[in-house]
């Protein structure tokens, strides 16, 4: 229980000082190329590596793999950025630009925050269980909606007709052997497994003790999320129905803040004169343009690194959170989540079986989306639904 703790205080605690040190590394380590010091490297550059390396390997293991670990970084991140405005930029902004970047910086806080809090969408299971299956008797020919639980048991929930006409009455429990399996009597028959948990499309099982259509099992939240779209580890939630546009809406905030902030450097930089070259540099590349860029960069780092690390960290985050964003108004274009897009084989609904050919004989699956609407009509109940 100790350790537990420890462990709990220590991924809490670490990003904190993980953020600021990236970009301490990135100082140090342009200094040490300035003054051509082999001491300045090794002490501020290569034993700090070796530190992180080494405690990544040992204690901080377990404490990197806790949920809390990524959205603890992340605010770190957060906190860094807008201590870095205040301390170095703030001077050089404008107030209309300082208006700008604090207002998108609050709301990216408090959308943050609320993504952590949301309910995605969790869904209330009769029986508490965990995964949902179908088992066969081999007695009758007949199936049974199920419930696999924590504690090792299948509970029969209720009685579902098979082709024969006939059903299994009553409820029942049947332990789960010490390798994990149930007894050959009675197997389980999982309908499109993957490895979040269960994708219920099967139409002909009605109870409400079932988990609707789309439904998936997330095995970090232990829950049931309707529509679930995929786990996020930075705010150690999962996207699902009730927050997907929440999320969304985090993602645009932190595209606005993080490119404000590069504005902001960039505004700063300029003041300092750090973007003009001096008349007699001397072309080491060739192509004129490309060799004021690299000047102009060395001239950045080697003045300002902090700044100029940082702000080329915002400027990557924000290149791949347009993609993500974009990404996912196409999902949502097409009335499919990030869970079905990338695993539609393993979803009945989502494709039909190729019957062999002489040119392919073991058949295949052709992608096909039943939930497909039209472009206006899905993204209206996109963000109906989702509100």
């Amino acid at each position: 229980m100790m350790k537990k703790k420890v462990l709990l205080l220590l991924s809490l605690l670490l990003p904190w000082l993980l953020a600021p040190a990236m970009f301490a590394l990135a100082v140090a380590a342009v200094r040490a190329w300035n003054t051509d010091s082999l001491i300045t490297a090794l002490v501020f550059v290569v034993l700090p590596l070796a530190a992180w390396i080494a405690a990544q390997r040992s204690c901080c293991k377990d404490a990197i793999q806790e949920p809390v670990f990524a959205p603890s970084f992340v605010a770190a991140i957060i906190a860094t950025t807008c201590g870095t405005y205040v301390a170095i930029l703030r001077p050089a902004i404008s107030a209309g630009l300082e208006v700008a970047f604090g207002s998108a910086a609050l709301t990216l806080i408090l959308t943050f925050w609320r993504m952590i809090v949301s309910d995605p969408g969790q869904l209330q299971v009769t029986h508490s269980k965990l995964k949902q299956a179908q088992i066969r008797d081999p007695d009758s020919g007949t199936k049974s909606s199920s419930y696999i639980t924590s504690s090792g048991h299948v509970t029969v929930a209720r009685t579902i007709p098979c082709q024969t006409g006939k059903s299994l009455t009553g409820v029942r429990d049947v332990e789960i052997s010490d390798g994990g399996c149930l007894p050959t009597s009675i197997q389980p028959q999982f309908p499109d497994r993957d490895n979040e948990g269960f994708h219920n499309n099967d139409s002909s099982i009605v109870d409400e003790t079932l988990p609707p259509e789309r439904s998936q099992f997330c095995r970090q939240c232990n829950a049931w999320i309707d529509h679930f779209d995929h786990h996020c580890p930075a705010v150690m939630n999962c996207v699902g129905r009730k927050n997907h546009v929440l999320f969304l809406g985090m993602l645009l905030a932190f595209i606005v803040a993080e490119f404000l902030f590069v504005r902001c450097c960039y505004i700063y930089l300029a003041a300092e004169k750090l973007f003009s070259l001096p008349d007699y540099t001397i072309p080491i590349i060739g192509l004129e343009e490309l060799d004021q860029a690299w000047h102009v960069a060395c001239q950045v780092f080697g003045q300002e690194p902090w700044v100029a690390s940082t702000m080329t960290f915002a400027g990557l985050q924000v290149f791949w959170q347009i993609l993500l964003l974009v990404f996912h108004i196409y999902c949502a274009a097409i009335n499919l989540t990030t869970n079905e897009w990338i695993k539609w084989e393993k979803y009945s609904a989502l494709y039909i079986e190729i019957p062999p050919k002489p040119s392919r004989p073991l058949g295949g699956k052709k992608f096909v989306n039943p939930y497909d609407q039209g472009i206006t009509w899905n993204l209206l109940q996109f963000f109906r639904s989702r509100v």
